[in-house]
């Protein structure tokens, strides 16, 4: 099916084709079912706002604009398609844009708005469900790309598996659920790297004739090809998009290094005169490529470059001095050293383990994520044999390799920062299964087992189908039971709040924390806090002390319901214990009782594979029944926060009973010694 030799007997060839077909139209359909994942559900969060980049994103959006003309979409001081802050002619700020901060890329943005005044969806929900479709339709090219990435270096069959168990992943699949950038990125990242293999393998340099090893050096030396050209072109313009969609796709750019290098690696040189055309040679693509990204980049993230004066056009190279902060200011978040709350969760997380845990566990699936780090080992192994065809694993390897250590060891170790190494991953495990089925039909053919008994030579066959079952049948369970327990199941938040307007009467005093989305959500003609309630909020993010003391015992008295809307904030707090002890106290009461609350409602999503239950959030498992679910953070296995808290996040409910008392209540308080609180930022916990 995978070897390249073919059958000894026309019967046996007949028969290895109708099998190949057969794989084929099986591949072909996991990749449809793939797609399907992505698009079913866009409207998975009913018309509420439940993913705070989103519907920030989305608000932005809303009120930007296509520029009448070319100079003003360049002329970022008054462009309506900039969200940064607007400047006369002198310099002098005028008028607010829509977004001073924002560090998302410019170039998706552009795209989200630009197709929807052509389509007229212009509406603040619809524009949102477009821009999800978007994100969705972005991945789906990614497939395409990952798959003529293995076609060239691997074959056919290999690049539909890659694409195959690419369009399950579950990770993919979720973030083309998100109106965000992140999935433009892995677009442009696939195509980049698409163009890196073609500037690897096309003969870019070459020896025209007439210039053969025996000929005397001359102008008709070393070459260069006019397809290298093109390569280098459509790798510079993905890449200049790529960093327009996210600009920690830096280093994209050293796989155009990496490409140069093969090109060339096989090159015999007669002389040093050779050796410095060639390099020559190599250093004017380069320079072409890095200059095409930088015209991309000019031109896709406009709002990057503003004259201090007077108006901005195409030539002016000044950068935006509120891109510029923006960008300190999102470094800063991912350096640890900035971010407020939403940084404490990052707080004593093992570099390069905890990512790994994440993307193997969760964002792949065991199966999945098992045979692509295995496949990306059984490469790095191959690489170091002779004759093993280490050109082939060259690129992905070191984009894989290269691109986990450097996000792994930031401080922001993220799920979705992952991403883009995602399609390669799988490419890696559709290779290993590949090369296994070629490996034990080889050998069948070879005779190497002709005098081995008929169990022991079925078995490596045996177990190289069972491998590819388990990878490919395991993934396509593990993405259909995500995609029900998330999507198709109901939202945790909104089925809460159906809940809460069938069983909270009218009037209830409720509360929700700080820095969370709050329940009861408005939906079905309903404006909770407006008419039904009255909302007050737990500080839970403030610092440990006696304000935050008395705020407790000022809500506790008036509050008859408490709700916890996700783990956002109990978890956090509980990263960082010298800080947050008298709120992991509260905690403590709040759950086991003792404050003078009850349990009255729980909703979680757990992903189910039969009686078999699975709770990504706090990365236990039960058989018939729901996970339980640890009070605090400290399992290495729960996913990052990140990966439930947009779309399947836990929510608790707690009621007051009649017997709540306030002493009670401040005893529990006053039992922590405050004068014992540490105020520390995440960093400085985690050292």
């Amino acid at each position: 099916m995978f070897s390249p030799e073919q059958d000894a007997t026309p019967t046996r060839s007949h028969l290895g084709n109708a099998l190949s077909a057969v794989v084929g139209l099986f591949l072909v359909g996991l990749i449809a079912i793939g797609l399907y994942f992505r698009f079913v559900s866009t409207n998975w969060s009913q018309g509420t706002n439940l993913h705070p980049d989103e519907y920030g994103l989305t608000n932005t959006l809303t009120q930007l604009e296509l520029p009448a003309s070319l100079a003003e979409y360049f002329n970022t001081r008054v462009s309506p398609i900039s969200p940064y802050q607007k400047y006369d002619i002198d310099g002098q700020p005028a008028q607010n844009g829509p977004d001073n901060r924002m560090r998302w890329g410019q170039w998706p943005i552009t795209l989200i708005r630009a197709t929807g005044e052509l389509t007229g969806i212009t509406d603040y929900d619809e524009l949102r469900l477009m821009g999800r479709r978007m994100s969705a339709l972005a991945d789906s090219i990614a497939l395409l790309f990952i798959f003529l990435i293995g076609r060239r270096l691997y074959g056919t069959k290999v690049g539909l598996l890659a694409a195959a168990l690419s369009s399950l992943a579950v990770m993919q699949i979720q973030q083309s659920h998100f109106m965000t950038v992140d999935n433009f990125g892995v677009m442009f990242t696939s195509i980049s790297m698409y163009a890196a293999v073609g500037i690897a393998q096309a003969q870019t340099i070459y020896r025209p004739p007439g210039a053969g090893p025996e000929a005397v050096p001359s102008d008709t030396g070393y070459q260069i090809h006019r397809r290298a050209w093109r390569w280098h072109a459509l790798f510079g313009v993905a890449f200049g998009m790529a960093l327009a969609s996210r600009v920690n796709l830096l280093p994209l750019g050293g796989m155009l290094l990496i490409a140069s290098f093969l090109a060339i690696a096989d090159l015999r040189l007669r002389s040093q005169e050779d050796l410095l055309r060639i390099a020559w040679s190599v250093a004017a693509l380069m320079a072409f490529s890095l200059i095409a990204a930088g015209l991309t980049f000019r031109a896709v993230q406009p709002m990057s470059f503003r004259a201090e004066t007077g108006d901005t056009t195409i030539l002016t190279i000044t950068p935006n001095s509120d891109w510029v902060e923006s960008m300190i200011v999102a470094r800063n978040e991912s350096n640890g050293n900035g971010g407020g709350p939403p940084s404490e969760q990052w707080a004593n997380r093992p570099a390069i383990i905890f990512p790994l845990v994440n993307m193997v566990f969760w964002g792949m699936g065991l199966p999945l994520g098992i045979a692509a780090w295995s496949g990306f080992a059984w490469a790095v192994w191959r690489v170091f044999r002779p004759g093993h065809g280490w050109r082939a694993h060259a690129l992905p390897l070191i984009w894989v390799g290269g691109y986990f250590l450097y996000m792994g060891t930031r401080w922001v170790k993220s799920i979705r920062y992952f991403l883009p190494i995602y399609p390669f991953l799988c490419l890696l495990a559709a290779w290993a299964l590949a090369e296994l089925w070629w490996q034990a039909r080889h050998s069948r053919q070879a005779g190497t087992w002709v005098d081995v008994a008929r169990p022991r030579r079925l078995l490596f066959p045996g177990l190289t189908l069972l491998a590819w079952a388990v990878v490919t049948l395991g993934t396509l369970t593990w993405a259909n039971a995500f995609v029900k327990a998330v999507y198709l199941d109901g939202h945790t938040r909104i089925r809460a709040s159906h809940w809460i307007y069938e069983n909270v009467p009218k009037g209830s005093v409720i509360s929700n924390e700080n820095w969370d989305e709050s329940v009861p959500l408005p939906m079905d003609g309903y404006n909770p806090f407006g008419d039904l309630y009255q909302g007050m909020t737990m500080e839970v993010r403030w610092f440990d002390d006696e304000h935050k003391k008395e705020m407790f015992l000022e809500n506790l008295p008036l509050v008859d319901y408490i709700f916890v809307p996700s783990q956002r904030g109990i978890w956090s707090i509980s990263r960082i214990p010298r800080t947050y002890p008298m709120t992991m106290e509260y905690y403590r009461a709040l759950f086991d009782g003792r404050l003078g609350f009850d349990q009255v409602a729980m909703f979680t999503a757990p992903i189910q594979i039969g009686p078999l239950e699975i709770s990504d959030v706090g990365g236990t498992i039960a058989w018939g029944r729901p996970p339980a679910l640890p009070l605090f953070d400290g399992s290495i296995f729960g996913a990052e926060e990140a990966f439930s808290i947009y779309d399947h996040p836990p929510v608790w409910i707690f009621k007051k009973r009649a017997d709540f008392d306030i002493d009670s209540a401040r005893a529990i308080l006053d039992s922590v010694d405050l004068s014992q609180v540490v105020i520390q930022t995440a960093r400085e916990a985690s050292r």
